[in-house]
């Protein structure tokens, strides 16, 4: 176990919380102690676990692609760091592009200070919209039902919640850990007669990020006509590239050490793919060049077999 270097996705969060809190007369967060696990034989890998794969270390890649497939950006990353702490990294090549307009992600870039420096940069996130669960045994009159989250209203004009009894959570600041605190008063709560469905405290308390705002932005996209249309391509473009990549050059797993190696095997498969797509089109396209792309493929296939 030994002191991880923090990342840009924390290094963003923590000055943006503490611009609030000086704001607010409040001490700014220090740099706080972490650690984790290094591998004695690689150290610059990381320990991965997601969902109910097994627990491994291992690398992870970042992989943007355009609207026809092909690949634009490729870069690897230690397997501890989750899509959101990589993303904001990885993102910064994307929003530098001024012909890139929107940014279709799935669920894993999710994260508001992701979504917001998107939208810093005057380009359009598209993530996966979630429905609302509810229970279809729920009842209105049930006593004993709790009141959903989405009944309090957010009213951003005078910065307080609204209950569904027209109660106001105020504004009591920002805590440590970038969340703003928004309460009513206990005497608000006392006689209530939705007390039980709402609270077992003294008092109601709601708690949103500070960048909550980029998330709610992010959803109206996908909800738009532009999302509707733009997200259901990823399966078409980016999930298949992966998919191919994985199954045909073992992009799933690695034999090599290193970060630098990987990144360089990453590349060559990526490449690869741009290539025969390319040779693709230029086969259906012209006739007289057909043994000169036979010749070509042959040779890049043979640099990359050498190459991994």
């Amino acid at each position: 176990m030994i002191e991880a270097s923090y990342n840009k996705y924390v290094e963003t969060l923590r000055n943006e919380i503490n611009e609030v809190r000086i704001s607010e007369g409040k001490r700014p967060l220090a740099k706080e102690e972490k650690k984790e696990i290094v591998s004695t034989t690689d150290p610059e890998c990381g320990m991965f676990h997601k969902g109910e794969k097994e627990k491994q270390l291992a690398y992870s890649t970042q992989v943007a692609c355009d609207e026809n497939g092909w690949v634009t950006n490729a870069k690897v990353y230690p397997g501890n760091m989750n899509d959101n702490n990589s993303g904001v990294d990885f993102l910064e090549t994307i929003n530098k592009d001024n012909e890139v307009e929107n940014v279709v992600m799935d669920a894993g870039y999710t994260s508001p200070v992701l979504l917001n420096e998107v939208l810093k940069a005057n380009k359009k996130p598209i993530i996966p919209y979630t429905r609302p669960k509810s229970s279809k045994s729920r009842k209105e009159n049930d006593l004993e039902t709790p009141i959903p989250s989405t009944s309090y209203k957010y009213d951003e004009e005078n910065n307080v919640y609204v209950c569904p009894l027209g109660i106001l959570l105020t504004y009591r600041g920002m805590n440590s850990q970038g969340n703003l605190v928004y309460k009513t008063s206990a005497k608000d709560c006392k006689n209530c007669p939705l007390r039980n469905r709402c609270t077992n405290q003294k008092y109601k308390e709601i708690q949103r990020h500070f960048l909550e705002r980029a998330t709610e932005k992010a959803r109206e996209i996908r909800l738009s006509p532009l999302g509707k249309e733009l997200y259901p391509l990823r399966k078409m473009t980016i999930e298949r590239c992966f998919a191919q990549k994985k199954f045909n050059n073992n992009l799933g797993f690695t034999f090599l050490r290193g970060r630098k190696k990987n990144q360089d095997r990453v590349l060559i498969i990526f490449a690869c793919h741009n290539l025969i797509k390319l040779a693709r089109i230029l086969y259906k396209s012209t006739s007289n060049i057909k043994e000169l792309l036979r010749f070509f493929v042959r040779k890049v296939f043979f640099y990359y077999e050498l190459s991994i």
